[in-house]
């Protein structure tokens, strides 16, 4: 499988069980060198090919008959396979710079070619040139004799030679300076001739370039600091989903009718559309969610893109770059959401006795997910954004540290978000802190991350599913773990602060007076790790698998 680590992408392949104890390792991991997606998959589909052979090749030195390879052997046939692997690199890299040669060499035949047609045509008009010169002397002489239809004649003739000549020159001059380059399909306007009355030309610095919608977003949204994360994701969502179905279109060309038949996609779009990657585009998708009697996405979906359009369009008609808000006014008739509440005792009972059946991510890493969320109460995103660096002791308790990821563009939903959650006694009994490995970054480096960076929208997925298989009502979803969480420590018989329980889930303070913010930036972990201790299941069963 493919993996991107930092801005490059690295070869990942499982060691088959039955080589793993001569191999000494459960996976082979290998960079490919490149950051190009397209690229990377095919060297990944070489290096799959390549490591199958090595996989054939240990175990037939295994199963050898006189003796079985030693670990050196193994090593030796292993550092080979690395270096033909390079070299193989090495021989495509060459292969690219051979290629490029040939094109430029081509460039440079077509050239010749052009100037040798050039010193043919000089040589052909030659002699008519000649002629001309002749002639025109002859007609000097006529001209002597003040005859006014030989004037008229010589005149004409004079000129003709002068253009031919002009024509010559210039082609003569460049010819020996530099080679000919081929005449543009399009002819520049000439500057000597008058200009239409009324119509001023425009030069190439004259008039600036039309401003598109991808255009418009990366001058007035993605570079603004002050807008969050979320919404710079999803303005670029619905900006895709625009330039899918118009193309990257000039904001001043956008009208309301151009708006509505969006609109009206959007409402025949399959819910999954996003969540798979079929490569299809919005249109296709359409006709498909028709032919198959597909669910479509929601009203509140549809609301959310035109609420991004909008706001862009706002800004635009600020700076007055278009004549009015488009995405304004339109009405969705979303309906009533479905109100989502916590787990009941039984429902968790359900939950804890279906089996996870999905390969990715790993049994393992999903019950490990569930269990952070009913000891902590924090949001999916969170979880699935931990990396080991953000496991750390504070105060001589083991925490999760909830904060921006420079690297990535990740942030909390809120300010309040950034946050420190101690680890509950229940997750470290059942193995949280197992997870860490030395030179990983992502805690469950198995989430399936979607194109846009989103590393939660997979898993989200398959909970859903899971939910379904223990015949669990829609009002409960994995965000119920967090109600749950909230009504559980604001009930409980323990004298918890108000200020501490929001806190640990993130919250926004009640009364945001600047004693109250003050004082809740200051909140030490002791209180916090009381807050989480104070969270306790009765039907909650659902242990970490070890592998």
């Amino acid at each position: 499988m493919l993996r991107l680590i930092g801005s490059r992408y690295h070869f990942r392949r499982a060691v088959p069980k039955d080589i793993q104890p001569l191999l000494r390792r459960s996976e082979i991991s290998l960079s490919l060198d490149t950051s190009a997606k397209l690229e990377a998959r095919r060297r990944a589909a070489q290096l799959y090919d390549r490591t199958g052979q090595f996989f054939d090749k240990v175990r037939a030195m295994s199963d050898s008959k006189d003796r079985p390879p030693t670990p050196d052997e193994i090593i030796t046939f292993y550092e080979s396979f690395v270096r033909d692997t390079e070299s193989a690199h090495a021989i495509e890299m060459r292969l690219l710079e051979l290629k490029h040669e040939r094109e430029m060499t081509e460039i440079q035949v077509r050239f010749l070619e052009f100037n040798n047609l050039v010193t043919r045509f000089l040589s052909i008009i030659g002699p008519y040139l000649a002629k001309d010169t002749e002639r025109l002397e002859t007609m000097r002489k006529i001209v002597k004799k003040d005859l006014p239809e030989a004037r008229a004649e010589a005149a004409n003739l004079a000129a003709q030679v002068n253009l031919l000549k002009s024509i010559v020159v210039d082609i003569g001059t460049a010819t020996k300076s530099e080679p000919i380059a081929p005449v543009p399909l399009t002819a520049e306007p000439d500057p000597r001739k008058p200009s239409t009355p009324g119509k001023k030309l425009a030069s190439s610095g004259s008039r600036s370039k039309p401003l598109t919608v991808s255009m418009a977003a990366g001058r007035f949204i993605y570079p603004d600091t002050n807008r969050s994360e979320d919404t710079k994701r999803g303005t670029r969502k619905a900006l895709d989903l625009f330039i899918d179905a118009f193309g990257d279109m000039e904001v001043e060309r956008i009208t309301g009718e151009t708006a509505g038949e969006f609109r009206d996609l959007l409402f025949r779009l399959p819910s999954t559309h996003g969540k798979e990657r079929n490569g299809r585009s919005i249109r296709d998708e359409v006709a498909r969610a028709e032919s198959e009697k597909l669910e479509t996405i929601s009203a509140k979906t549809v609301k959310n893109h035109f609420s991004r359009l909008s706001a862009l369009w706002a800004l635009l008609l600020q700076r007055d770059l278009v004549s009015r808000n488009v995405w304004a006014g339109w009405d969705y008739h979303v309906t009533k959401k479905v109100e989502r509440r916590c787990f009941s005792d039984a429902e968790l009972a359900q939950l804890s006795a279906t089996l996870w059946a999905g390969r990715t991510p790993s049994a393992r890493t999903a019950a490990a997910i569930i269990n952070i969320a009913a000891y902590t109460g924090m949001r999916l995103g969170e979880i699935c954004n931990l990396r080991c660096a953000d496991i750390e002791m504070i105060e001589g308790v083991a925490c999760f540290q909830i904060r921006p990821h420079s690297e990535s563009g990740w942030s909390p939903k809120t300010q309040a978000g950034t946050r420190i959650v101690p680890i509950h006694p229940e997750l470290i009994a059942k193995g949280i802190l197992s997870f860490m490995k030395p030179d990983q970054v992502w805690l469950f480096p198995d989430l399936i991350v979607t194109k846009t960076g989103d590393r939660s929208a997979s898993f989200s997925q398959a909970f859903a599913r899971l939910r379904s298989r223990a015949g669990l009502p829609r009002e409960v979803c994995f965000h119920s773990f967090r109600h749950t969480v909230s009504t559980k420590l604001r009930n409980t018989g323990h004298e918890l602060r108000e200020i501490w329980i929001d806190r640990l889930l993130g919250h926004e303070a009640t009364h945001r007076s600047q004693g109250t913010m003050n004082y809740t930036s200051a909140i030490d972990v002791p209180n916090l790790k009381r807050v989480v201790e104070a969270i306790s299941y009765e039907t909650l069963d659902l242990a970490i698998p070890e592998r």
